[in-house]
Order: C-alpha cells, then sequence, then structure tokens
C-alpha cells in the first residue's frame, strides 16, 4: 500500500516533493496563497536577473500583477507576454513569436522564463526554455488541474503540428513547480472537471488508494469548502507521476503506461479539431474505450469496465464521442501516435484496478474493434 500524506484541516501548510534526475533535481511545491510569495520562492533558486512572465487571455488578466509584483519585490526585472488562450496556440507560430521576442529583450543563458497557466502555456514555454540558446532556466506555475496534476511534472515540452499533437518538443525539466490550489476557484466547472481525466489514468494503472480517494471525494459544492481533500488528490496524483518518470524520463520503458487513454485521445483531438473535446475529456473517452477493447481481448477483469464507468460519471467525463468522425481518420491520426511503428501500435491496457500492462495491437485489429 502506498503511503498517503495526510493533510491537517486545521493548516494552511506547504508541502513539497523533490524530483531527482542524474543531472537534475527540482521542488514540487503544493499549497495556498503561494503566488503572492512566488518570488521569495524563485529568489533562493536564480540570481536577480531577467525573467520573462509568459501567460494566456484568460489566466493572464486574474494572475499578471500579483506575480509580477511579487517577483519585482524581489530583485527581478519582469517582463510579460501573452498568448490567446487555447490549444490552438501550441504551434510554430507562437513558438517563433516567442523566440524572437526573447532575441529582440537580449534574454541570455543567465535570464529565464515563466510558465504561468494551464498545460498549453507550460508546454509551449517549456519547448522554448529548451532551444532558446539551446537551453535556459524556466518554472512552470500551473493554473489548472489538469497541468498540476499532469503537465507541469516530468519534462515533457511541446507543440502541436499538422500531423499530430506533441509531434514537435524535447524533454527539459524545470527548475521549480508550484501548485497553490486557490487558482483553481477561477476555473470554469468545465476546466475544472476535466482535469479529473488524468487523475483517474493514473489511479487506475497503479494506486488503488488513490482510486479510493477519487470514489469519496465530494466533487459537488464549493471547491472552496473542499480544499484539504483537493490537495490530498493532487499531491498523490504528483507522487505517482514523480516515481514512475523518476525511473523512465525519456520514456523508454514504464513511463508509457502514463499514456493510457492517450493513444485514442489525441487522436480524437486531432480529428475533432483541437478544443472541441478538451484534454482531459478526449483521455476520458479514450480511457473508456480502450478499456471496452481490453474487455474483449479478455485483458481486463470483468467489473474494471463498469466501475470506470461509474467513476467517469460522477466527474462529468464522457465516455463516448457525441460528434460524427471516420474510423479511418482516427485510424491515420493514430498513425502519428509516438507509440506506433509500421502497422502496430503499443496501448496501455488495464487488468485490473491499480493494474495494466503494455499490448501492441496491429491497425488491422484496432480498426475492428473501433
Amino acid at each position: 500500500m502506498r503511503y498517503y500524506k495526510q493533510i491537517s484541516k486545521e493548516e494552511n501548510m506547504t508541502m513539497q516533493l523533490r524530483m531527482t534526475f542524474s543531472n537534475h533535481s527540482y521542488e514540487l511545491l503544493f499549497g495556498q496563497q503561494l503566488l503572492p510569495e512566488i518570488g521569495k520562492k524563485v529568489s533562493k533558486l536564480w540570481q536577480p536577473q531577467c525573467v520573462l512572465l509568459v501567460s494566456d487571455t484568460h489566466v493572464g488578466p486574474l494572475y499578471k500583477q500579483q506575480v509580477t509584483d511579487s517577483l519585482t519585490t524581489a530583485g527581478f526585472q519582469v517582463y510579460y507576454y501573452e498568448i490567446p488562450a487555447g490549444e490552438g496556440s501550441k504551434n510554430f507560430q507562437q513558438f517563433e513569436q516567442l523566440q524572437e521576442y526573447l532575441g529582440a529583450l537580449g534574454f541570455t543563458r543567465k535570464d529565464g522564463l515563466i510558465a504561468l497557466g494551464g498545460g498549453v502555456v507550460g508546454d509551449l514555454v517549456g519547448f522554448v526554455a529548451s532551444t532558446y540558446m539551446r537551453g535556459i532556466h524556466f518554472i512552470q506555475v500551473p493554473t489548472s488541474l489538469l497541468a498540476q496534476v499532469d503537465s507541469s511534472i516530468g519534462g515533457k515540452t511541446g507543440i502541436n503540428s499538422q500531423a499530430g499533437k506533441n509531434l514537435v518538443g524535447s524533454f527539459w525539466q524545470p527548475d521549480l513547480v508550484v501548485i497553490d490550489v486557490d487558482v483553481l476557484d477561477t476555473l470554469p466547472e468545465r476546466r475544472f472537471l476535466e482535469g479529473f481525466g488524468e487523475i483517474i489514468k493514473i489511479a487506475i494503472i497503479r494506486d488503488t488508494g488513490l482510486w479510493e480517494l477519487l470514489q469519496a471525494y465530494p466533487v459537488k459544492g464549493s471547491q472552496k469548502q473542499k480544499k484539504q481533500e483537493l490537495m490530498q488528490l493532487i499531491y498523490q496524483s504528483c507522487v505517482n507521476k514523480k516515481e514512475v518518470v523518476e525511473a523512465d524520463e525519456r520514456e523508454q520503458g514504464q513511463r508509457k503506461f502514463l499514456n493510457f487513454g492517450h493513444t485514442i485521445g489525441h487522436g480524437l483531438e486531432k480529428i475533432l479539431g483541437y478544443g472541441t473535446l478538451y484534454h482531459g475529456e478526449a483521455v476520458a473517452i479514450g480511457m473508456h474505450m480502450m478499456t471496452k477493447i481490453s474487455v474483449k481481448q479478455g485483458i481486463t477483469q470483468p467489473g474494471v469496465l463498469e466501475e470506470l464507468e461509474r467513476l467517469l460519471n460522477k466527474y462529468q467525463l464522457p465516455t463516448c464521442v457525441t460528434d460524427n468522425y471516420e474510423t479511418k481518420e482516427l485510424l491515420a491520426a493514430i498513425r502519428h501516435d509516438k507509440k506506433a511503428e509500421k502497422d502496430q501500435v503499443t496501448c496501455v491496457m488495464v487488468t485490473q484496478i491499480g493494474e495494466s500492462q503494455l499490448e501492441n495491437l496491429s491497425f488491422e485489429l484496432l480498426e475492428s474493434y473501433l
């Protein structure tokens, strides 16, 4: 049974996890009211220098000033860059514009980037940081639940191309990840709930204790009154990701398991148009569709599909696509998946709650199931 850190309801406490790799390590900070203190946190890592704060048109108006003031007070020269909100901004145009802006500002390798936003901002900024001058420092400040439990952790960065999602990118670890649960108060409900798609994913593939926490979490009602329970879910999700990523930073082995639901999910995002389905929703559909396939193959134990359906329904996550699409279009998109080669694709399949395995599926067989 995995260890669970208990969070006191009487304390506004800050918790930490350390990510450790062969050539780099950094902290994940969890808590409330962290944004006003971010300047102090960053000054412990970076000398006073130029910082480019990058956000989007949804998050920037809410938190830009708070973060800028904190950094300025700590002695940093802060510049600001804002991208349009949404998956459509994870593209070559925004990547190039950010690179040129850094050059125009005269940024050097001693300067740094801070990503203030959800997964789109974090992925884009991380990729820019990994390539500008062949690599500069950056910090993740995720403001969506999905980014807090998944995309801000582990060093995957990237942008989308015409061929598919996240096909252009790099592995580049941040210097710090600041997870302030207070920022989730301003998330629209649909954006908040999509984050549970990634939490359900990590639970069903490897953590029965987290699965039980998800079953017990009171999803209805004010999020402000459930901060400790939510912090527990976020922290435990990150513990799982830490364990996987530290063991397999470059996705050569067990990190592939974190792609459960993503093979089909990414394909659906591509063919339906980015933004039609949010990423966590696409992953939810992908998990459900893949589990239906693994049931037919005799890999998944009886009852698991029904348990998954119940949990997805609890968090108002979809299990099927309501828009029309062509199966051949979906298969074509899946062929661009990073786990695909020749006539087959490596898929993650759940055997029982908390356990999973990798299976190679031919595209011919996959088409018959879809």
